[in-house]
C-alpha cells in the first residue's frame, strides 16, 4: 500500500484492489469484509473507524456511449478522502470522489454520493444530513 500508519488495524476479509494508491493513516480501524477500491486514489485519515462490511470505492463503470457494452467502457476514477476521525457505520457504501470531512459520521446502511462537511453526521440512500456533532 502507498501507506500505512502506525497502530492501524485490519480485520479478516478486507479487500483492498490497486493497493499502491491507498494511503492510510495512523489508529485507524478497518472492520470485516470491508472493500477499499484504489484505482482513483484512496485516502483514510488518522482515527478513523470503518464499520464491517463498508465499501469505499475510487472509481465506477463508464457508461455513456450505448452502442458499446458497459463493460468494454473502462472506468471513471476519482480519488476519495475520508478525513481524520471519522466513523463509517456498518454496510455503508462511499462512492469515488466522495470528500468526508474530519469528524464526520455515516450512519449505517448509508450511500455517501456527496461531500460530507466537517463534523456533520448523514445518514439515508442517499445519505443526508441529519444533525452536526457537538450541538
Amino acid at each position: 500500500m502507498k501507506g500505512v500508519g502506525k497502530r492501524t488495524y485490519f480485520s479478516q476479509g478486507v479487500v483492498v484492489t490497486s493497493p499502491t494508491n491507498v494511503r492510510v493513516g495512523n489508529d485507524v480501524t478497518i472492520n470485516l469484509r470491508c472493500r477499499l477500491d484504489g484505482p482513483g486514489g484512496l485516502d483514510i485519515g488518522d482515527f478513523s473507524m470503518v464499520g464491517i462490511n463498508v465499501t469505499i470505492l475510487s472509481a465506477s463503470h463508464d457508461f455513456h456511449d450505448i452502442s458499446v457494452p458497459m463493460k468494454c467502457q473502462g472506468i471513471n476514477t476519482k480519488k476519495t478522502t475520508i478525513g481524520k476521525d471519522v466513523w463509517i457505520g456498518n454496510n455503508a457504501v462511499i462512492m469515488p470522489g466522495v470528500i468526508l470531512g474530519d469528524g464526520a459520521i455515516v450512519g449505517a446502511n448509508s450511500v455517501v454520493t456527496k461531500e460530507v462537511k466537517p463534523l456533520n453526521i448523514v445518514a439515508g440512500t442517499p445519505a443526508k444530513v441529519i444533525g452536526v456533532r457537538g450541538k
